[in-house]
């Protein structure tokens, strides 16, 4: 049984280049840095926001399905496909604010997942104080029932102790979103 951090990814995070090369970079070393988790769900509403993105950037039907199938070949590999629809009985119910994200939950539970990680930080369950090692609550996490929901960042480097822009290769872009999460310092 892998001892690594099971994450479900959203669209929110899968849409964003950056978000999208540097956590399948991460998911795709030998080890995995991580196990990638998705569901039919995720996989459509990335599909269509990039559709729609780059229909109205003027890309031709060829060029965007042409890229979908490259991309599709890199993010195949490492995300698997975990159920969304339904829960076993007794889960605790959806943490998030948007009902259209109860989906999220889903996988998260279906897969053994411990992180959700999305942009979407105002749908996150409120931040709560973490029991730092030294038993002060310092930190602050939006966990609920031992899921954490986090950024790309804060997931890349708070968690996988990685840093992004040496992964991307490049300065990332202007606006990288963090939640309210703190650390234990």
């Amino acid at each position: 049984m892998s001892t690594r951090p099971i994450a479900v990814l959203d669209a929110s995070v899968l849409v964003p280049y950056w978000s999208r090369i540097v956590l399948q970079r991460l998911a795709a070393t030998d080890p995995p840095h991580f196990d990638a988790v998705w569901s039919t769900a995720i996989v459509s509403e990335t599909w269509r926001i990039l559709t729609e993105q780059r229909m109205r950037g003027g890309d031709s039907p060829a060029a965007i399905s042409r890229d979908a199938h490259q991309m599709w070949s890199r993010l195949d590999p490492v995300l698997c496909v975990v159920e969304c629809s339904r829960c076993p009985p007794g889960t605790p119910p959806s943490p998030l604010r948007d009902p259209n994200d109860t989906h999220l939950w889903y996988a998260a539970i279906n897969s053994g997942a411990g992180y959700v990680v999305s942009h979407n930080t105002r749908h996150f369950p409120p931040a709560v104080p973490v029991e730092a090692a030294t038993g002060s609550p310092r930190a602050m996490r939006h966990l609920y029932h031992g899921v954490e929901f986090l950024t790309a960042i804060e997931f890349i480097e708070d968690v996988l102790g990685e840093e992004a822009p040496a992964l991307y290769g490049r300065p990332l872009p202007a606006g990288v979103v963090r939640s309210h999460r703190t650390s234990e310092k």
